[in-house]
C-alpha cells in the first residue's frame, strides 16, 4: 500500500536514520519526547490499515504522565501542529547526511559500540 510505505520510509529514512541519530547526540530527552510523539501519531495513522497491530502496539507504548489512553479506537486523528514548526531548529541540526547517518549505525551495529553516558 503507498500510505503505508510512505510512513514506513518517514520512519525509517527520515526519522530513525536522520532526526534521531542526529539529536540523540546532543538532546536525548527531545528525541525521546520526539519519538514517542511520532510514534503515537503513527499508530493512529496506519490505524485504519493494520488495525490489530496498531492497538497492540499502542497499548503497549509508555504514556506520558497524566495520559490514559485505553483503546487508540477512542483517540483523536491526528492533525497538522503548526506550532511543531521550527525553520531554526532545522537549521541548527548537525549538517549529517542520510548517508553518513545510515553509515554510522551500521559501524555501531557491527562493532557493537555502546553508548557512554
Amino acid at each position: 500500500m503507498v500510505v503505508t510505505n510512505v510512513v514506513y520510509q518517514f520512519w525509517i529514512y527520515e526519522l530513525c536514520d536522520v532526526f534521531i541519530v542526529r539529536l540523540s547526540l546532543f538532546r536525548r530527552h527531545s528525541a525521546q519526547d520526539t519519538l514517542y510523539t511520532c510514534l503515537d501519531a503513527g499508530f493512529k495513522l496506519l490505524h485504519l490499515f493494520m488495525p490489530f497491530v496498531t492497538e497492540e502496539l499502542c497499548q503497549r507504548l509508555a504514556r506520558r504522565p497524566g495520559e490514559s489512553i485505553r483503546t487508540i479506537v477512542l483517540t483523536r486523528y491526528p492533525i497538522e501542529e503548526p506550532s511543531y514548526a521550527d525553520q531554526q531548529a532545522e537549521k541548527d541540526l548537525p549538517g549529517l547526511s542520510n548517508r553518513q547517518s545510515c553509515a554510522f549505525l551500521d559501524c555501531r551495529v557491527q562493532h557493537t559500540i555502546q553508548r557512554t553516558e
